[in-house]
């Protein structure tokens, strides 16, 4: 049950939060594959750091993390991906993860981040209500990091027989540039869950 409950907040992570699509990758073991497909190239690793080319921000991937999936690096660095809106994403596990990305605003009817707020957390109120089998909690709050103004919504899913914590999913949301830049946290142990978001934290306030 647990692993159920899991794999169904990511995926409502990747595919709810960020409209995303999968796309076909690896950790760099097949990125010579990638000339012969579509991608969009949005930033470079260098020295662990990973550096973004839709605006300023500049990361760092922890040590003994691995790249996700969808994001593969070409032999010079560059970050490309199928999916345009994918920027950046590395884990421990696939428990304990960090995502990022990257979206236009153009053409959205939603033209305020309080509006998007509420939205989102409608929309994981709505979805989490329908399984009778998993409590959760949902909260959210208003932030500034760096220069930016983010909000955060934070859904903890509990076991509904043992009220066991399962997962924690932390998601900051800002609009920049007519974008939406959406991070997304998840973790099943505290101590991952701080190491990551003290990193996110750290890489807009320098």
């Amino acid at each position: 049950m647990k692993l159920k409950f899991i794999s169904f907040l990511l995926i409502i992570a990747s595919n709810s939060i960020f409209s995303q699509e999968k796309v076909i990758g690896s950790n760099g073991t097949d990125a010579l594959n990638a000339s012969t497909i579509k991608v969009n190239p949005n930033g470079k690793i260098e020295n662990g750091t990973y550096s973004c080319l839709k605006f300023d921000w500049n990361i760092k991937i922890p040590e003994g993390y691995v790249l996700d999936a969808a994001t593969v690096v070409l032999p010079n660095g560059t970050v490309v991906s199928q999916n345009p809106t994918h920027l950046i994403g590395f884990e421990v596990d696939k428990r304990n993860t960090f995502l990022s990305s990257f979206e236009s605003l153009a053409g959205s009817k939603i033209t305020s981040l309080e509006d998007h707020k509420n939205f989102i957390v409608k929309l994981f109120n709505d979805t989490y209500s329908k399984i009778e089998t998993l409590k959760f909690d949902v909260s959210s709050s208003n932030m500034r990091i760096g220069n930016y103004d983010f909000y955060k919504v934070q859904t903890r899913l509990y076991d509904s027989k043992t009220d066991e914590l399962l997962l924690t999913q932390d998601l900051y949301n800002s609009f920049i540039n007519n974008n939406l830049f959406s991070v997304n946290i998840n973790y099943n142990n505290p101590n991952i869950g701080k190491l990551l978001t003290e990193n996110f934290i750290s890489s807009l306030s320098n």
